[in-house]
């Protein structure tokens, strides 16, 4: 965020509890101001979201100062906040600006049966369209079903999915800069090809000729509809985009079509454990399911050590993952993994949030 000045020397960047009152409303992983009222003996009073909250912080914070802060968790009305940056009075209209821009995003982001039903008006285009947008048939092939789901496809659905759009063609420009050249006409068409993001730009671009439009009525197609469907698939994949950079971690969505899902989320986090010098990988995987309710599996792995858990409400889906609890560690031990622990659990009710940490990889799927 330029222009916004960093937390001063001496100033950590840790995580503050705060209680929030019930008029409160936060989410997890979200940016907001917060304005110090009071140092108390054992507490600090704050202004958030014109509320006042009560935080006990660990690290030195000013009366009269304003700081930005990001959501890192939230457990019934108690929440914790990372100080992100230290604001001034000249970067208040800067703040303001890019709190606007958040706010104007909420809605972006589509739930998962929009996203489907954009694929199904890909497949219902009529015949003659097809010939007239080629970009068609490269955003069909950017969508892929979750049975055809691999370890390949899977790098290359993220690779496509929109997130790295302007990096890619900036990587390009680049390294041609030392050329003195500019890009070859078809290695930037090659990157709209094969990007979700590039594709819609195109077919956006393509749905403002009239001729395009009237061919689309012709054929029997809801050409205001489709063409409303690309502007918000374009708006879910920016606000994927901007909300990577304020959090300074890389969420998106993989285009893998999945019927009978409601809304899924992975989130993956690698760190550096220095008592034993080696990396730790852990993963968070959140399925709201049509038929089977909400299952959470929390996947961690520790040098060739693997720790599983699933979370379910269903009886029956746990009752299966019992079940099949055998067969789950023979197909792990067949891949060269020793399973450490393996827990199924059952909850009434079960709250994402409680469960999903702020890491490094956020994909929606």
């Amino acid at each position: 965020m330029q222009g916004i000045p960093p937390v001063s020397q001496g100033q950590s960047s840790g995580n503050i509890p705060i209680q929030a009152p019930a008029g409160i409303s936060l989410a997890l992983g979200e940016v907001v101001r917060g304005e110090v009222l009071n140092i108390l003996p054992d507490a600090v009073s704050m202004r958030v979201k014109k509320e006042i909250v009560l935080a006990k912080a660990d690290i030195p914070l000013e009366q009269g100062k304003s700081y930005l802060f990001r959501v890192e968790s939230i457990i019934n009305n108690q929440a914790k906040l990372k100080v992100i940056q230290t604001l001034t009075q000249e970067a208040e209209a800067t703040n303001n600006t890019i709190l606007k821009a958040l706010e104007s995003m909420k809605g972006a982001q589509l739930p998962h049966d929009q996203i489907i039903a954009f694929k199904r008006m890909l497949e219902q285009m009529p015949e003659s369209v097809w010939g007239r947008l080629p970009k068609l048939f490269a955003l069909q092939k950017i969508f892929k079903n979750i049975d055809s789901l691999s370890e390949g496809n899977l790098k290359e659905s993220l690779h496509s999915s929109g997130g790295y759009f302007e990096t890619k063609l900036r990587a390009l420009i680049a390294g041609l800069g030392e050329a003195e050249t500019l890009p070859k006409g078809e290695e930037v068409d090659e990157i709209i090809q094969n990007d979700l993001k590039g594709n819609l730009l195109k077919l956006k671009e393509s749905l403002q000729d009239t001729e395009i439009l009237d061919l689309l009525k012709a054929g029997g197609a809801k050409a205001e509809a489709f063409s409303e469907a690309t502007d918000k698939l374009l708006q879910h994949i920016e606000q994927q985009q901007f909300t990577s950079k304020m959090n300074t971690a890389f969420q998106t969505f993989i285009p893998f079509v999945w019927q009978g899902l409601k809304e899924g989320n992975l989130t993956f986090e690698e760190s550096y454990r220095a008592h034993e010098g080696e990396m730790e990988h852990s993963c968070v995987i959140t399925l709201d399911l049509e038929n089977a309710g909400r299952l959470v599996t929390q996947v961690q792995l520790f040098s060739d050590r693997l720790h599983l858990r699933f979370v379910t409400e269903n009886p029956k889906l746990t009752t299966l993952l019992e079940e099949n609890k055998p067969l789950l560690e023979k197909q792990l031990s067949d891949v060269g993994l020793t399973c450490n622990s393996l827990v199924i659990t059952q909850e009434k009710t079960i709250n994402f949030e409680n469960f999903i940490s702020p890491f490094e990889l956020d994909i929606e799927v």
